[in-house]
């Protein structure tokens, strides 16, 4: 994760008269792609038993949407659904630190480095590409099923907090 995000860093922040266009052409492409994955992963969230291989695939895609359960971290640490979303949503600003020291790191090296500058251009290139995850994760909590028989409703993403209900507000 911190090498692709330095290599993010790395990438945005050269200067375009002086690059290649075919490596113009391999970042672009490679913007796009990270735009199909966070679309495919956007399916994931979905309720559709997917065959394999399929299932395998969404599988790994969901870690792109900051699925907190693809990690298995509640092996480590006991997750309510609260604290599954408030990592969720505290995982892209954490990102904001990393890439300052990242840039800190490069002026050590190269000391015309503007760290305004391409701080503003690396944080909102990673906002760009990210914000479908980031906007599927907040509108997590408000997507609700109907149960059977009209006996209410629950979250989509976690059916076990009855949507409405003291523990949807918790």
């Amino acid at each position: 994760g911190i090498l692709g995000l330095a290599l993010v860093t790395y990438l945005v922040n050269r200067d375009y008269h002086k690059q290649s266009m075919s490596l113009l052409m391999a970042t672009t492409t490679l913007g796009l792609m990270l735009a199909g994955i966070q679309t495919m992963s956007v399916f994931r969230q979905l309720s559709f038993n997917w065959f394999s291989p399929l299932d395998v695939v969404m599988d790994f895609l969901s870690s792109f949407t900051f699925n907190i359960k693809f990690f298995r971290a509640s092996c480590v640490v006991s997750w309510t659904p609260v604290h599954a979303f408030i990592v969720r949503q505290v995982i892209t600003p954490c990102i904001i630190p990393v890439i300052w020291a990242m840039l800190y790191i490069k002026k050590y090296w190269q000391r015309d480095v503007d760290i305004p500058v391409e701080l503003t251009n690396t944080v909102g290139t990673f906002f760009n590409v990210f914000f479908p995850t980031m906007v599927l994760s907040c509108l997590a909590p408000l997507v609700c099923y109907r149960h059977p028989g009209d006996a209410g409703s629950s979250l989509l993403s976690d059916p076990s907090i009855l949507c409405w209900s003291n523990s949807h507000f918790a």
